[in-house]
């Protein structure tokens, strides 16, 4: 094999879902401490908002959406065509959070 690709041994590559092997079928929000002591790593942003999203869907309650400021702070009008606001709302770079936060109440 090349020198970038790793094999990952047949044993040890998980097909289920993280979400009920990690949280055991008890994702409520009146469990919050227990849960709180357990996480699902991920290599990516992307990933962890597809996490995110199906636990968002197994908790009960509302949830509200914050939105992030979506321009560029500069006087020139060519800099921001740079910066089309789509991409600005879908970049997800390490230590910023996403565009779109929804949070449970």
């Amino acid at each position: 094999m090349g020198m970038d690709i790793i094999e990952i041994p047949h044993e040890m590559i998980f097909n289920g879902s993280m979400i009920k092997a990690t949280f055991v079928n008890s994702i409520s929000i009146d469990n919050i401490k227990n849960i709180s002591k357990r996480a699902i790593l991920c290599p990516k942003n992307e990933h962890v908002q597809k996490l995110n999203e199906e636990i968002f869907d197994i908790l009960d309650g509302d949830f509200h959406t914050y939105l992030s400021d979506d321009s560029i702070d500069s006087t020139d009008d060519a800099e921001k065509e740079n910066f089309p606001i789509e991409f600005l709302n879908s970049i997800t770079p390490s230590g910023m959070l996403c565009h779109k936060l929804k949070l449970k109440s």
